[in-house]
């Protein structure tokens, strides 16, 4: 009888361990970058690095590191199109593209058909918020590579959870 109810306390022990496990991957923080905010699994850390024109910031974690840039940039959402269209002709249509708004906020991501070796990212384009005297928007810009299909449904998951901080 000692036996069996050591037995069961270790499986009640390691379910319940390996559950909080399965809890910590499905909550998630918020991490700003610049006036938008993702909601990222709590296992990934934030680091900014002032730039010239704007902001880079590098986050990390479960193995994976984004990229994101955000500031003023000349280059307006048309010119984006045309330098991701390069970059799906340059790479052979291996990428789906998703173009939509969100309150008045341009919205691409590109999607890597094979993670593995392609970029996957977003970029997003405040399109009120102009600088017009040197033609610049408010943008952010945020991609990965180098990732396993399984993580670009997590990156993907990230990417649509962004939202402007109000």
């Amino acid at each position: 009888m000692i036996g069996v109810n050591r037995i069961q306390i270790s499986i009640v022990f390691i379910l319940a361990l390996f559950c909080a496990t399965c809890q910590s991957d499905l909550e998630t923080k918020p991490l700003k970058i610049g006036v938008y905010e993702f909601d990222f699994p709590l296992v990934f850390e934030k680091k900014d690095v002032p730039g010239i024109k704007n902001y880079m910031t590098i986050i990390k974690g479960d193995g994976i590191e984004f990229y994101a840039t955000y500031g003023y940039y000349p280059n307006d959402f048309e010119f984006y199109e045309k330098k991701t269209e390069r970059y799906y002709i340059e790479e052979q249509g291996r990428h789906a593209i998703i173009d939509d708004t969100l309150d008045n906020i341009a919205r691409r991501i590109l999607i890597a058909k094979e993670p593995e070796i392609g970029r996957t990212g977003i970029y997003l384009e405040d399109q009120t918020n102009i600088i017009k005297e040197i033609n610049s928007y408010q943008a952010m810009d945020m991609y990965i590579t180098g990732i396993t299909l399984e993580q670009q449904q997590m990156v993907l998951r990230i990417y649509k959870s962004g939202r402007r901080i109000r």
